[in-house]
């Protein structure tokens, strides 16, 4: 797993950046972004969430200056923040499950409100089990995208780029799917059934807290909620579960990045059912953002799609295949 190290930490960087400069417009008071640091309210899940983030940002630049630094031969700085990773990573991982859970308890608050499908005193554990299985599942898929823009044969194979000549290459005592794809195919492969192991506990859960909260029949009610609730689910776990089930089918880069991209969204689609569209039927009103929100959101997305473009093509993340481009 060592080749995705890099892209993971690149990742978990432009999301939070990209989280942090969101949040300064979705509070509405952009300008009073630093009163969390100085009026504290600990009886606030806000309040924790806003640290988490903030310094799993701080963390996430750590992790990510010494790929940055290499090109600059700032030795000694790279050689200081390697010293201290291991402390670094470990103050990380709890920042982000005490994010991710918190998060999570925030809708706890809100009984009588949010739709029963969503509702339940399991949040906090579903959210942060179901961002460990998604966010596997997200990287793959960046990884896969990214070997399709930059580099094919890592991910892709010969297959790929000499699909006329295959048949030339196939001898009958080489399995074909070593030759069809590429060698970075089995780390993915290998994250994968972890990634979907998580989710397959998510699921568990999931089926769990409908029957414990006899609120199962709601999921058989036939309303928009039920619908959306039941499609969640299925992006979020059956269907990746089932595509790595198969040997054949996660050996696929194509395949494997549709994996990817359903538990990706299905996750997108279970923070805003539980975050927005859970809370329709109560407020007995239905919220469509805004031309400017639509327009801030989508933005930001891009953005951080951009400066993942730029760092790749510009450090050594992904491969070094950018020293010879």
């Amino acid at each position: 797993f060592k080749p995705l190290l890099r892209p993971a930490i690149l990742v978990a960087f432009l999301g939070y950046g990209s989280s942090c400069f969101a949040l300064l417009f979705d509070i509405g008071l952009p300008h009073r972004f630093w009163h969390p640091l100085v009026f504290w309210n600990i009886h606030s899940f806000l309040f924790e969430v806003f640290w988490c983030v903030m310094l799993y940002f701080t963390v996430t630049l750590i992790e990510l200056s010494p790929n940055i630094l290499e090109k600059f031969k700032a030795e000694k700085l790279v050689k200081f923040l390697h010293k201290v990773a291991i402390g670094v990573v470990i103050f990380g991982i709890s920042l982000s499950s005490l994010h991710h859970s918190s998060l999570g308890s925030l809708f706890l608050t809100t009984p009588l409100r949010l739709h029963e499908l969503w509702y339940s005193p399991l949040i906090p554990l579903m959210y942060i089990i179901s961002a460990m299985g998604g966010g596997m599942m997200f990287l793959i898929l960046v990884k896969i995208v990214y070997s399709w823009l930059y580099n094919p044969e890592t991910i892709f194979g010969p297959a790929y780029l000499e699909k006329a000549s295959m048949n030339c290459l196939i001898d009958n005592k080489i399995p074909r799917a070593k030759l069809v794809f590429g060698k970075e195919m089995p780390a993915l492969s290998s994250l994968s059934i972890i990634a979907s192991c998580l989710l397959g506990l998510y699921f568990i859960i999931k089926v769990y807290d409908l029957f414990s909260r006899n609120s199962f029949n709601a999921l058989l009610a036939g309303t928009y909620e039920s619908w959306l609730y039941a499609i969640e689910v299925l992006l979020t776990t059956v269907v990746p579960i089932i595509i790595v089930a198969f040997k054949e089918l996660r050996r696929s880069p194509y395949w494997l990045g549709f994996a990817g991209f359903s538990a990706s969204f299905g996750i997108v689609m279970n923070r805003v059912d539980v975050g927005i569209i859970g809370y329709f039927r109560d407020a007995q009103a239905v919220y469509i953002p805004s031309f400017v929100e639509w327009s801030l959101s989508i933005g930001v997305v891009a953005g951080a799609a951009l400066a993942m473009m730029y760092i790749s093509e510009n450090f050594s993340i992904f491969d070094e295949i950018w020293r010879q481009q």
